[in-house]
């Protein structure tokens, strides 16, 4: 049976009750407008007020982005069906305990984002956009695993493979702007960048590449791109 290729997801959470309507809070952000407007305000040695609500929501993201984890174990289990080396009982219990296992961190998940308690700050806004848009990524895969391991047509499956893959793609084309806002660094005006600084930004350009190399097919994965990752991992 010729399915799609499904392709193993590298960082951040999800959430089921996804609401695929809901704008993305950092869609057309302006950081040097939204900095300056905090700056204008601020005592001397005050810190910004976003840098403090992005350092007081880790815990809150740390704790969701354990659903990623599950997304990326699921998906691994689905290789492992499409190249043939997973039986299908094996993999309906794999996917039983991969259910439960999204069940639990998304209550946990839940219960850390219920303590932020400013819902209208920028970096509570953004968390809850992105567990949501998780959620797209985890209905759509359990759709495909179901739909295998209940042996509904092809065409079933290939369509429940295809919105995987563009759901997929979807994650990866708004990473870099969502990286950019939880490194913070974006909130410091003018002054030299330092060896940590750097070093983050490097960190999330590997992330974000390797991330978008993941969401393509191994076939149209391009020799130069990998060879920009190898060097920018090395200068690491």
């Amino acid at each position: 049976m010729a399915l799609l290729p499904l392709l193993v997801l590298g960082i951040l959470g999800g959430s089921a009750e996804a609401q695929e309507s809901t704008a993305d809070p950092l869609a057309d952000f302006d950081f040097d407008s939204f900095r300056d407007d905090e700056l204008r305000d601020l005592e001397t040695g005050q810190e910004p007020p976003t840098a403090v609500q992005i350092r007081g929501a880790q815990t809150a993201r740390a704790t969701c982005n354990r659903l990623v984890d599950d997304i990326n174990r699921l998906s691994g289990l689905w290789d492992q069906v499409r190249t043939e080396t997973l039986d299908r009982e094996t993999f309906g219990f794999e996917l039983a305990e991969a259910e439960e296992a999204w069940g639990l961190d998304s209550a946990a998940c839940l219960l850390d984002r219920s303590k932020l308690t400013d819902e209208s700050a920028m970096a509570t806004r953004t968390l809850e956009w992105e567990v949501a848009q998780f959620g797209t990524l985890w209905q759509p895969l359990v759709g495909l695993s179901r739909a295998w391991l209940e042996e509904r047509p092809r065409q079933e499956i290939n369509t429940a493979a295809a919105l995987y893959g563009a759901r997929l793609e979807a994650y990866v084309a708004w990473l870099p702007q969502h990286a950019i806002f939880w490194e913070g660094s974006w909130l410091q005006q003018g002054g030299p960048r330092s060896c940590l600084d750097q070093n983050r930004e490097g960190m999330d350009r590997l992330a974000t590449g390797i991330r978008a190399q993941m969401s393509t097919a191994p076939e149209d994965r391009l020799e130069e791109d990998r060879s920009t990752l190898i060097a920018e991992q090395k200068a690491l």
